[in-house]
C-alpha cells in the first residue's frame, strides 16, 4: 500500500476486495437520541447564519481524513455515554480538541472562537468499528469492552489474514500523526461503507478520540444518512482560551432558529458581564459582532 511514504490505491483496491463479503469489523448500535457534538471553527467575521454551515462540508471543501475522502463529505461528531463521562471527558472540550490544533500543542496559546452544535439521531444507528488501539492511555469502558469482544470472541469470526487486516487499520485510526495512513483508514472505510455487502445497512464508523488518548468516541457518518435521519438541536458559541498550557472554553451566544429558517443569536448574559462595555466594543471592532443574526439582551 505504502511505497517511498506514498499511497498506491490499486494496490488498496486488491486488497479491500478480498472483504467484501464479510467486513472484519465490529458492529455498534447507537441509540435513536444520543447526543452528539460537533465543532466548527469560526474563521469568519460575524456568526454563522444558517444549520448546513454546521453540518458536513460541500464537496468542494471535503479533504481526506481519518475516515473520508477528498471530494466526499462526511458527517464527523463525537458521542458521550455515561461511561465515557465518568472517564471525565469533558464533552464540548473533547469535540473542540479534534478540531482545534491549538488544545493539541501543549506550549501553544491564544483565543478560538467555535461553533458548538448538538445533533440527535430519529432511529437507531448501525455502526460499524474496529478493534481499538491499545496503546490508548485513556480508554472509556465502551472501548475496552470492544477491544475485549474483539479477542475474546468476534476475532475468531474472520480468516487470520482478515484478523491482522482490521487489527493493522485499528491502529492506523488511532495515529495523531498526519501522513498517507489517512489514505489508508479512509480508503478503507468508504469502500466497505459504501462497497461490501453490509454497506446498505451501515450508517457510519466509530472510532477513538485520538487527541485524548480514547476518552471519548468520535462518529463519521454518511452525508445520506445525516439528510435523513439526524435532527439539528441547537447550538453555542464557544471562546477557547489558553493560556500556559491551561485551556478554559466561555459560552458566548445561543443559538435559535427563526421564522425563516436562518440561525439567531442571544449573546450569553454571564459573557457580557465578563466582557464590560470596552470588551463589547473590541468584539465590534473585530467583527465577530457585526452580525445582523445577533440578539443582545
Amino acid at each position: 500500500m505504502l511505497k517511498d511514504n506514498r499511497f498506491d490505491e490499486s494496490i488498496m483496491s486488491d486488497i479491500l476486495v478480498h472483504y467484501r463479503d464479510s467486513p472484519p469489523v465490529i458492529h455498534i448500535r447507537l441509540q435513536k437520541g444520543c447526543k452528539i457534538l460537533r465543532s466548527t471553527i469560526n474563521n469568519e467575521p460575524g456568526l454563522f447564519d444558517n444549520v448546513p454551515r454546521l453540518s458536513y462540508p460541500p464537496s468542494d471543501k471535503a479533504r481526506t481524513d481519518r475516515a473520508s475522502l477528498q471530494g466526499k463529505p462526511m458527517f464527523y461528531g463525537s458521542i458521550f455515554t455515561s461511561a465515557a463521562q465518568e472517564s471525565n471527558a469533558y464533552p464540548k472540550l473533547v469535540s473542540a480538541m479534534e478540531t482545534t490544533d491549538i488544545l493539541r500543542k501543549y506550549d501553544e496559546e491564544g483565543k478560538v472562537l467555535l461553533t458548538i452544535s448538538l445533533w440527535k439521531p430519529k432511529r437507531e444507528l448501525s455502526l460499524m468499528a474496529f478493534p481499538f488501539c491499545k496503546a490508548l492511555k485513556k480508554p472509556c469502558k465502551e472501548i475496552v469492552g470492544f477491544q475485549n469482544a474483539w479477542d475474546m470472541e468476534l476475532s475468531k469470526r474472520y480468516s487470520v489474514y482478515a484478523t491482522r487486516f482490521s487489527e493493522y487499520i485499528g491502529d492506523k485510526i488511532s495515529k495523531k500523526k498526519y501522513s498517507c495512513l489517512y489514505e489508508i483508514t479512509a480508503h478503507t472505510i468508504q469502500y466497505l461503507l459504501y462497497n461490501s455487502v453490509e454497506a446498505e445497512q451501515l450508517d457510519g464508523v466509530v472510532f477513538p478520540s485520538v487527541w485524548c488518548d480514547g476518552q471519548g468516541m468520535n462518529i463519521c457518518l454518511k452525508k445520506e444518512v445525516v439528510d435523513e435521519c439526524i435532527d439539528f438541536q441547537g447550538a453555542q458559541v464557544q471562546l477557547l482560551d489558553k493560556i500556559k498550557g491551561e485551556a478554559t472554553m466561555f459560552p458566548v451566544a445561543d443559538s435559535q432558529i427563526n421564522s425563516e429558517g436562518m440561525l439567531e443569536w442571544t449573546l450569553n448574559r454571564d459573557f457580557l458581564k465578563l466582557l464590560g462595555s470596552d470588551g463589547i466594543q473590541k468584539l465590534y471592532r473585530e467583527g465577530l459582532l457585526n452580525n445582523s443574526s445577533l440578539i443582545i439582551q
